[in-house]
């Protein structure tokens, strides 16, 4: 094991607060899922706005302009599909409260499961408090058969996933990757995740000579078929 240590603005760094870095962020989704969840129960059931409020004034959550980040809009959308909340940004401040509708006064919303009209499923907030998905699980589960889903081609992520690379690497000319050692190892983590799921799908894929040659075969196949019957 190696030994190495460095100062990063004050602090040293080695094995030991490595293995405290890689402990924290495995709690992050534990820690805003359940920080969301029980935000949404302090205004729904209680009318306290206040925890979600904290939530969303945290930096993690915002960008330095004061808008949402990618994280924030994350856990926003993780917010108002299980919840009759209304979280708006306009000029770098977040307001927080409950929608107008006063039919959904004190209830949860299922976004998994929808009625005979194809909206989620509502239900009492006192009854069942927490959510069944966790933010990632929530997360994860919009991308692949949420609203608006759509087919997306290889190419057009490879090409996505280039010039996101160009930025980190400060190839792009007056753009830089802005965020803290958490966040950016929190990137590396997302990243490698991306490799290893477009690795296994391109494993479930035949290669284009395995293509070629399979349709030559079904071509030879028919044309002596065909020969085969006018001899007949």
């Amino acid at each position: 094991m190696s030994n190495y240590s460095v100062s990063i603005r004050g602090e040293v760094v080695d094995n030991a607060k490595i293995g405290t870095f890689k402990n924290r962020l495995g709690k992050i989704n534990d820690t805003l899922t359940a920080w969301a969840n029980a935000g949404a129960c302090q205004l729904v059931i209680d009318g306290n706005p206040n925890w979600l409020k904290d939530l969303f004034a945290q930096d993690e959550l915002r960008l330095v302009n004061g808008k949402l980040s990618a994280k924030g809009r994350e856990v926003k959308a993780y917010v108002t599909a299980h919840a009759p909340i209304n979280i708006a940004e306009k000029d770098g401040e977040i307001t927080v409260g409950l929608t107008k509708n006063r039919k959904n006064r004190g209830l949860f919303f299922d976004p998994m499961k929808k009625n005979e009209e194809g909206a989620p499923e509502k239900y009492d907030a006192t009854e069942r408090p927490e959510w069944k998905l966790s933010l990632r699980e929530f997360t994860s589960a919009m991308a692949s058969d949420g609203p608006g889903a759509k087919n997306k081609k290889a190419a057009t992520l490879a090409n996505q996933l280039q010039s996101m690379a160009a930025l980190i690497a400060g190839e792009k000319e007056g753009v830089e990757l802005l965020g803290s050692m958490e966040e950016v190892m929190a990137l590396a983590q997302a990243a490698h995740a991306v490799a290893e799921a477009a690795t296994i799908e391109a494993s479930k894929r035949k290669s284009p000579t395995e293509e070629v040659e399979t349709e030559a075969g079904a071509q030879s196949q028919a044309a002596s078929s065909g020969a085969e019957t006018r001899a007949a």
